[in-house]
């Protein structure tokens, strides 16, 4: 399980960095400046100032196509159930990691955000060490 993480913030770090990278491709600045705001909004929620991967906005749809990508599904993540009863159409997530040192030191965490404007709805754990 721990090795499926570890590839999976592989994967999703190395896909973000190609993006940022390639101006050609790479997200606007108002992506860039709403991920800005996101990755805070994150910090600030979740307690945690290493916030280093922010991707999104993402729809449940998405969500639910990644989680099951890596063999899990979105019923199984704790915190689904209680959040599900809480979404409006227009709600936003977002998929974040903390950084390196915080994975390193025992304290990483990654998972998704549910925001609404300028609000977090709640939030799934997909890992923490």
């Amino acid at each position: 399980m721990k090795v499926t993480r570890v590839c999976l913030l592989a994967i999703v770090a190395c896909s973000c960095r190609k993006v940022v990278n390639n101006p050609a491709s790479g997200p606007s600045e108002a992506t860039m400046e709403r991920q800005e705001e996101v990755r805070k909004l994150i910090s600030s929620y979740i307690h945690h100032p290493g916030v280093e991967i922010v991707r999104g906005p993402l729809t449940v749809r998405e969500v639910r196509k990644e989680l099951g990508a890596y063999g899990r599904s979105l019923g199984g993540v704790p915190g689904w159930q209680e959040l599900r009863p809480k979404l409006k159409r227009g709600d936003e997530f977002y998929y974040y990691t903390t950084d390196r040192q915080s994975w390193a030191e025992l304290y990483g965490r990654e998972g998704y955000v549910a925001i609404r404007g300028d609000e977090v709805v709640g939030s799934l754990l997909t890992a923490m060490n």
